[in-house]
């Protein structure tokens, strides 16, 4: 395996950070919007038609790897997102492997940036699942082999669903390392488990030049964002309209694309280097159009949701009311409501053939050099999710029971028989 230090994907920036506030800080209350610009977990959730969950059977993991987290922030972060008796103690457990030091709060001050991305993890999870448990894997950032043992350890602790906001980009990573974790990936798929990984904010092309490896043109993109056995998340603008003095009606979403400062910050997405395309993306047209790339091969995102750093997530972190934006928090709010479904199933198998109506398709947008499009593109997927129609699908599809009858199954065509018989169709 390579030893070095895994890059992480998704950063962020404290656009608004409240602490100056003196009545933020110590109300630890948490505003819908913090200058016009920043939701709340609870509005973002409740913008894209999502609810949390009451079961208690579900189990999300999120793989760390550095930080750590301070209960009161999570406690005072479910509390002003409307679970003010929820107990970090009760519902969130630190895992830690390959020797990183089990200290959370010390850990958390040693390293202020993973915490953020810790934190936010968490905090973006609990809200969907207030009465489930979070797995938090830690383990030292400094080889594949210690990210790889992470995942499998959610694996075999039978997570419900993963997140993981962290990776590198495809070139970065040797063959060897690729094989070892997708054979561990696999391993989850395989079991049911849904892995849902950060495409990164720097968009395609790193550092927006093509890059030729093995021979290859090739826009980057993330890794293991690209497996074709995990669930791709990319990121939108997501803009809501005024609503009883608070921010919180869906309005409208472009492709994500920033600029502050001297600082690009943009959805990834494109296609891979090294992975053909899976089954459930075979119908997909990638449109790439005068770009030299082989659109015989994995794309990425697969789904999308809100990552602006202007209209970013509002989480608690360090005592009081940060901003933070990043594909980071795509991943764990689709771990987090899937999970709080009940999701039993590789969801891409099921994603690409559900009715449009499902997603908001964004059709505005760049992450250079590819254009959001209608239906799917390499921008945002298949869209951000559309929670009011998306959610009753969903369901189904967990629920569905099982049919010994293999004249029917998910690829019958005999709707009516089959619906009655095994409820096995969408």
């Amino acid at each position: 395996m390579t030893e070095l230090q895994i890059c992480k994907p998704c950063y962020h920036s404290h656009i608004n950070d409240v602490h100056s506030s003196g009545n933020a800080k110590e109300t630890g209350q948490l505003p819908y919007n913090v200058n016009n610009t920043g939701y709340s977990i609870s509005t973002i959730y409740n913008a894209y038609g999502l609810r949390p969950s009451i079961k208690k059977d579900v189990k999300v993991g999120i793989i760390e790897l550095g930080g750590g987290y301070l209960t009161s922030d999570l406690e005072t972060s479910m509390k002003n997102n409307g679970f003010p008796n929820w107990k970090a103690s009760e519902h969130v457990f630190p895992y830690f492997l390959n020797g990183y030091p089990t200290n959370v709060e010390q850990n958390f001050y040693n390293d202020l940036q993973s915490s953020n991305e810790v934190e936010l993890d968490i905090e973006v999870v609990a809200y969907a699942i207030p009465n489930g448990r979070i797995n938090v894997y830690f383990t030292p950032g400094t080889s594949y082999t210690n990210f790889i043992d992470a995942v499998d350890m959610a694996i075999n602790h039978k997570c419900t669903t993963i997140s993981i906001s962290w990776g590198t980009l495809e070139y970065q990573i040797d063959n060897n390392s690729i094989f070892a974790f997708e054979q561990v990936l696999k391993k989850g798929r395989d079991k049911g488990i849904s892995i849902f990984v950060a495409t990164g904010d720097h968009g395609d092309i790193t550092p927006f030049t093509p890059i030729i490896q093995n021979n290859i043109l090739g826009y980057q993109v993330g890794y293991p964002a690209s497996s074709p056995n995990v669930i791709a998340c990319g990121g939108t603008n997501l803009s809501l309209e005024l609503c009883n003095s608070t921010y919180s009606k869906y309005s409208k979403e472009t492709s994500w694309i920033e600029l502050l400062g001297t600082t690009a910050w943009i959805g990834n997405g494109g296609l891979s280097m090294y992975f053909n395309k899976p089954e459930y993306q075979k119908k997909v047209n990638f449109n790439s159009t005068n770009i030299n790339q082989n659109s015989n091969k994995r794309g990425v995102p697969d789904v999308s949701g809100n990552a602006s750093l202007l209209n970013g997530w509002l989480i608690f972190f360090n005592g009081g009311v940060t901003q933070i934006g990043g594909t980071s928090a795509v991943a764990p709010m689709w771990a987090g409501f899937t999970a709080g479904l009940g999701c039993n199933v590789f969801l891409n198998n099921y994603l690409y053939n559900l009715p449009k109506e499902c997603f908001h398709d964004i059709i505005a947008g760049i992450n250079y050099p590819y254009q959001a499009s209608k239906g799917y593109d390499l921008c945002t997927g298949i869209g951000s999710p559309n929670g009011k129609i998306l959610v009753k699908y969903l369901l189904r599809i967990f629920n569905r029971k099982k049919c010994n009858n293999k004249k029917c199954n998910k690829k019958c065509n005999n709707k009516k028989k089959c619906n009655k018989k095994c409820n096995n169709r969408l």
